[in-house]
């Protein structure tokens, strides 16, 4: 295969995972160009570089002491337009980040290793101060311009299926990428399986599982989508993160780690739950860019740990309960999304009563209040906006 002659071959099945140059993708034109334009340059450094080390308060090592040291984490800094990321690798290396919108920040203020620095001096020069005692052990430095690329087809009933980058991508924000690679790599091996055992529903599955991944990526897109600006939002941007986690833990995550992904009977079942949490995650983003520009950005040094909030802790631990139970299982999944209207009311309501305006810029809640259903426990919620939000009157 290396030596540069033609070759064919025959098979039953084509999985093209040849990452953004992506073969069957540009034979069968099926790129999207995105309306993302973010982009990112990063690289290593053999090297610890301890974000506790940035500042030797008590209040900013209170929580990160021992196995609880921020080492051990993906740390984000969060800024207008951009976010910075500090990743520990199992090499001992740290990774360093720089994603951006280009409108705010071009590519071309930070893709070499000489404006990336002056670039971190300007925007986050304590980052750039830790990363200057170090720089000796640079590994390599990378670029990717405009990363963000979308896809008209994943799977075909003429077996031929993408994955990975060569299909869509979206932001590396939250890491959603590996979780696309791993929903992917599970339907395919799901109608591969199908295909072997003779199935009729091999081409029905094939259509109705392309369509329901690339509605799940459009619509996990949202979280970043046009949100850049909001990113340095003191007040908004930690309420925007509590909501993202709840949809992640409430229903993708959650189906994915209780095996539903592998049982389209039962996933095609749940359909209408991630029609409603669509509606809801897009109303919700809306909500997050119009309100951080009408929100004071007045700055909270407050420790916002998302397990003392009693309906986030219960999330995170239904992904590990057992819920072989096809009857338990859809009763969690059920408490889970009226959780999220739950969460969803209380945040906007407070939106609305602070900025009355801000019902005409993005319209009335498309969740009427009688679908509201049980109120979830959500009084440390409350409690956070109103610590987040100077004088915030919450219900």
């Amino acid at each position: 295969m290396g030596s540069g002659k033609k070759q064919q071959m025959n098979c039953r099945w084509v999985v093209d995972a040849c990452s953004r140059k992506s073969p069957i993708k540009r034979q069968q034109k099926l790129g999207i160009k995105s309306s993302h334009n973010v982009s990112s340059a990063w690289f290593r450094i053999a090297d610890k570089l301890d974000v506790n080390s940035l500042n030797n308060s008590e209040e900013w090592l209170e929580h990160h002491r021992g196995n609880n040291s921020r080492w051990f984490s993906t740390n984000h800094f969060m800024g207008d337009g951009y976010w910075l990321w500090l990743i520990p690798l199992a090499s001992g290396s740290t990774s360093i980040g720089i994603v951006a919108e280009d409108d705010r920040h071009p590519l071309t203020s930070f893709n070499t290793l000489k404006k990336a620095r002056k670039w971190l001096e300007k925007n986050e020069p304590i980052v750039a101060t830790l990363v200057t005692k170090h720089i000796g052990a640079l590994q390599d430095f990378r670029v990717l311009k405009n990363f963000s690329h979308d896809c008209q087809q994943v799977f075909n009933k003429n077996r031929w299926f993408l994955t990975g980058e060569a299909g869509a991508l979206l932001d590396p924000f939250y890491a959603p990428g590996s979780d696309f690679i791993a929903i992917s790599n599970t339907f395919i091996c799901h109608l591969i399986d199908t295909d072997i055992n003779n199935s009729r529903s091999f081409p029905t599955n094939c259509l109705m599982l392309d369509i329901f991944y690339l509605k799940l990526f459009r619509n996990t897109a949202r979280i970043s989508q046009d949100l850049y600006p909001a990113f340095g939002h003191p007040a908004i941007m930690p309420i925007k993160t509590l909501w993202d986690f709840s949809v992640y833990w409430s229903l993708t995550a959650f189906l994915y780690i209780q095996g539903q992904f592998n049982n389209t009977e039962s996933l095609f079942r749940q359909l209408r739950h991630f029609k409603d949490t669509g509606v809801m995650n897009e109303f919700m983003q809306k909500l997050f860019r119009h309100w951080a520009r009408r929100e004071p950005a007045i700055a909270n040094s407050q420790y916002i740990d998302p397990f003392d909030i009693d309906f986030l802790e219960s999330l995170n631990r239904g992904l590990k309960q057992d819920f072989s139970d096809s009857e338990a299982f859809e009763q969690q999944l059920l408490r889970n999304v009226q959780g999220l209207r739950s969460l969803l009311q209380t945040v906007f309501r407070t939106a609305y009563r602070r900025h009355p305006e801000l019902e005409q810029e993005i319209g009335p809640c498309p969740i009427l209040s009688e679908e509201i259903g049980p109120n979830v426990q959500v009084e440390k919620i409350s409690d956070l906006l109103s610590t987040l939000l100077p004088e915030a009157t919450v219900e």
